[in-house]
């Protein structure tokens, strides 16, 4: 019991033996515990909804899949401006998957993975794999247009509607981050002939 007031007056009414002092003793003891209970609820922890959840598994993912293309990139291409943007998105997704951990640890959720992707997304990676020189430039360029595309509507969405402090602000640092990806994504493009 958290305050010595109200221990006193539960060691009073024991003491008493009455009927009616043991039914206001479980009242009082009651009435404690519910509101130790809504102070821990209010706390400032914020629970994760089922949108936040899915927000971080797939930008966990999305991030996976960023950097391990970039990284082929950084391996198979031959192009300077390539190689130089697949450093920037491999630096900038491992900043943002420091952040999906500590937004996964705020809101409770354990939703992440350090290194899943999804089935479409391995499948890509194993095509790039397999490419090297002009042809692997243009097929990792015209992955980064439709990928940045994808994610950033919904990076706006959990933006909005997260009510997750650190999820929110995660939302927000990635969707910028996304956006500065995508312009630079369309000067790759138009330098490498790919449709955007």
């Amino acid at each position: 019991m958290p305050d010595s007031g109200l221990r006193k007056g539960v060691c009073m009414l024991q003491s008493s033996g009455s009927k009616r002092a043991g039914a206001l003793l479980a009242a009082v003891v009651t009435a404690s515990m519910a509101g130790g209970l809504c102070n821990a609820q209010t706390s400032g922890k914020h629970m994760a909804s089922d949108q936040d959840r899915q927000f971080l598994q797939d930008l966990g993912k999305d991030s996976n899949f960023e950097i391990k293309t970039s990284q082929l990139a950084l391996e198979k291409s031959q192009s300077a401006d390539v190689k130089q943007y697949a450093r920037m998105v491999v630096h900038d997704h491992d900043t943002i998957k420091v952040k999906i951990a500590a937004a996964d640890k705020a809101a409770e959720t354990s939703a992440v993975s350090p290194t899943d992707m999804t089935p479409d997304n391995q499948s890509t990676v194993d095509k790039l794999s397999k490419l090297s020189g002009t042809d692997f430039d243009k097929a990792y360029v015209q992955e980064l247009v439709k990928g940045n595309q994808n994610i950033e509507q919904e990076e706006s969405s959990e933006a909005k509607s997260s009510t997750v402090p650190a999820v929110k602000s995660l939302a927000m640092q990635s969707a910028s981050t996304d956006k500065k990806h995508a312009a630079r994504a369309k000067i790759l493009a138009k330098a490498h002939d790919v449709q955007s």
